[in-house]
């Protein structure tokens, strides 16, 4: 698609968006961080418990589409490099710069907490929780692991979790 017609079409869908509603503004703000996710519920779930949605740092989300290049001569320099360079991610890269990353991540998008929503059972996430955990916590933001699988039949429990989280945040009254 030419450019122009892109930024054409991106300008128009702004325009159709609403002013910043009061619907926008509610909600403890969160990032969500994990691995994939199977079912969009558990985000629908995390907003209807108390959360907004501010960033995410998973999988098959955000950490895909940065950076959106890479850099180099030929067209497997830039794959390379795009993929090099690609956001910290748990299956290749150590925890410290995982904790960097969303610690940067969080700031830049006014995430007040973290959500971790894992896959159950996927060994570099769970490895990687309890020193991201700790060092989100050291910089006073809170988090929370949920473990999913692909039958997801704990809807009640987990809304429970994650409307005692933001209760313990402050966000709920």
């Amino acid at each position: 698609m030419p450019p122009d017609h892109y930024l054409f079409m991106l300008r128009d869908f702004m325009n159709q968006l609403p002013e910043d509603s009061q619907e926008a503004k509610d909600g403890f703000p969160v990032l969500v961080s994990g691995s994939l996710i199977e079912d969009s519920g558990i985000l629908d779930m995390i907003e209807s418990s108390g959360g907004r949605i501010v960033a995410d740092d998973l999988c098959n989300g955000f950490r895909q589409m940065f950076p959106p290049d890479g850099q180099g001569e030929t067209p497997m320099d830039r794959l390379i490099d795009r993929y090099m360079n690609r956001f910290p991610c748990p299956a290749r890269s150590r925890a410290v710069d995982r904790s960097r990353r969303l610690l940067d991540l969080a700031r830049d998008s006014g995430a007040r907490g973290v959500i971790f929503v894992v896959q159950k059972f996927c060994t570099p996430h769970l490895a990687d929780y309890p020193a991201v955990s700790e060092t989100l916590k050291k910089n006073g933001i809170p988090a929370i692991l949920v473990e999913m699988d692909e039958t997801w039949q704990m809807e009640a429990q987990l809304k429970t979790r994650l409307e005692s989280f933001f209760e313990m945040t402050g966000s709920r009254a």
